[in-house]
């Protein structure tokens, strides 16, 4: 069954004029964000200054603090588990923090470490991409410090890379690189569709962590059975979350216009195993332990 994410009646969508020049503003703004070859996404401080970025430093946090990303750590001391990582051209091993955005993939790395250490101390939590980004940017400068190497959702990387292969027709593209993110299009595929909503006024360009809960929300709001073909309804695109963080961190004045209206929608089942995880629902959860707990490597 699709995940699912409610568009309420106080809302609307709307068209903007707005341009897709993600690309763009990304190889300029990227900054610390490296985007590796295996659909990982490495977020790697940033030495440089960011007084003047499109967002505030808060803004930007506020932005990325919806986003659980989840991790295993030792329940004994609360400290994460890394793994030593051996890459091309490195001298020696890297210490790296994985953060999976799928709670299922975080659930079979649990049991898998728990196999390997005899059942073992071990649980998950949930961390917000905000307070990763923000322990990046503060360690960037220690070499000890552990790198955090984000997973994607594995089953959105086939939809992700056929709408890529779809938007560049003379590439062969072999694969999909970076965390995939879904946006809605008009029917012309020029300008982004945006939520609108009545009650406070403001508006956002929702991007998706998923494509099920983007359809599902456009199958609600068009009052339209669950599963139906919104070809004619809509177009999709797909971005990378580095390229977002770009764009939210550009000093470029017509990127900011985008930076305002970005929202990150993520998965439902993401979300759902944070609040479980929060309340300490260790039933739902094969035995993991409750907590959001802070980045303390």
């Amino acid at each position: 069954m699709a995940a699912q994410i409610p568009v309420n009646n106080q809302r609307e969508w709307s068209r903007t004029a707005l341009k897709s020049r993600l690309g763009r503003w990304s190889q300029r703004c990227l900054g610390g964000l490296v985007a590796t070859a295996g659909g990982a996404l490495m977020l790697l401080g940033s030495s440089g200054s960011l007084s003047a970025i499109a967002l505030t430093e808060d803004e930007l946090k506020a932005r990325l603090a919806v986003v659980p990303v989840f991790s295993v750590f030792r329940s004994e001391d609360g400290s994460p588990l890394t793994i030593q990582s051996e890459g091309e051209g490195q001298s020696a091993p890297t210490s790296v923090l994985p953060g999976f955005l799928d709670p299922d993939d975080v659930r079979a790395v649990l049991n898998q470490v728990r196999e390997q250490n005899g059942g073992g101390d071990f649980d998950i939590r949930a961390l917000s991409l905000a307070r990763l980004y923000e322990w990046s940017l503060t360690n960037a400068e220690t070499p000890d410090a552990p790198r955090i190497q984000y997973f994607p959702i594995g089953d959105q990387l086939p939809q992700a890379l056929e709408l890529r292969r779809a938007a560049n027709p003379d590439r062969n593209i072999e694969r999909f690189s970076g965390i995939p993110l879904f946006v809605a299009l008009d029917q012309g595929g020029e300008s982004y569709l945006i939520v609108k909503d009545e009650r406070s006024g403001k508006e956002h360009i929702p991007f998706f962590f998923r494509v099920e809960d983007l359809n599902a929300s456009w199958a609600r709001f068009l009052q339209k059975p669950e599963g139906s073909d919104l070809s004619g309804d809509l177009q999709l695109e797909v971005r990378t979350l580095g390229e977002i963080v770009g764009v939210l961190r550009s000093e470029n004045e017509e990127a900011g216009k985008l930076a305002n209206l970005i929202q990150l929608i993520p998965s439902k089942e993401a979300f759902e195993y944070a609040v479980d995880l929060e309340s300490g629902d260790s039933a739902s959860q094969g035995g993991a332990a409750s907590g959001a707990g802070a980045l303390a490597p």
